[in-house]
């Protein structure tokens, strides 16, 4: 062989130039959203990852309790969150059933997204006759303490939101779960 002319590298060994090795590849930390995903979401790298910002859940939400992101993050603009400020889910499915993309799934997704928090300013501290909460709750998640203080149980709480619309004066509200 002429030490003059050049070795013509194999295609691997060409390519292999151009590739940094695999100690140097950093993981991408996704953002995570302070607002909840909609019912049966997976979790938040997997729904990133499958969601095509397509709004069929959003479109077919009888409740409209769904809209599109506006946070400034660039990766969670038009991702569907979950808004129960006016609203209230029934869970009845319709965002899954719409999902083309699995993002949102039954069996694999989480159901229950947010969870009912009491602040401070509960009347109860006050008004010992007010159990608004208490009545709306069907799943019985909302209950007195012994100091007849409302209390949350967060293995009971489906964080549909109706006891938040049933406070008038906006002492509970719903909090992403962790």
């Amino acid at each position: 062989m002429n030490p003059d002319t050049p070795e013509s590298p194999s295609r691997r060994d060409f390519f292999r130039r151009f590739a940094r090795p695999v100690k140097d590849v950093t993981e991408v930390e996704l953002p995570e959203s302070p607002f909840p995903r909609p019912p049966w979401a997976r979790v938040n790298a997997e729904f990133m990852a499958l969601c095509t910002h397509c709004n069929q859940c959003i479109e077919h939400c009888p409740q409209r309790v769904l809209r599109a992101s506006d946070e400034s993050d660039d990766n969670l603009q038009k991702l569907p969150v979950l808004i129960l400020e006016y609203g209230v889910c029934d869970f009845c499915g319709q965002c899954v059933d719409h999902c083309p993309s699995g993002a949102l799934h039954r069996e694999e997704g989480v159901k229950l997204q947010v969870i009912a928090q009491v602040n401070d300013h509960c009347q109860r501290k006050y008004q010992p006759h007010c159990n608004l909460c208490v009545e709306a709750c069907e799943a019985q998640a909302i209950t007195l303490t012994e100091n007849r203080l409302i209390q949350v149980d967060a293995n009971r709480c489906t964080g549909c939101g109706v006891c938040s619309l049933d406070c008038y004066i906006k002492a509970i509200s719903l909090v992403k779960r962790s």
